[in-house]
């Protein structure tokens, strides 16, 4: 199925949001899009590696401290014990 737009069904996976080592919120990106006031484009680029590589990696421009870090998280139903 396609949205508006013709982009492809966005996924409902649950994330965790980080700040440093501290735990902010979970949801989807959606949720965390509109509860922090940024939009969801903003969030999907924190999952990419060049988000890493700049903000993450050294030499640190933005102490770790002080740095998002969105997480997903996966659903142990999918994976199939009796492999």
């Amino acid at each position: 199925m396609k949205c508006k737009g013709g982009r492809g069904i966005r996924d409902n996976h649950i994330y965790a949001l980080y700040r440093g080592d501290t735990y902010l919120m979970d949801g989807t990106l959606e949720e965390i899009a509109e509860k922090r006031g940024v939009k969801r484009v903003t969030l999907q680029w924190m999952l990419r590696p060049s988000y890493a590589k700049r903000y993450l990696s050294p030499p640190k421009r933005v102490p770790k401290r002080q740095c998002l870090t969105l997480t997903r998280l996966d659903d142990d139903e999918d994976v199939d014990e009796d492999a």
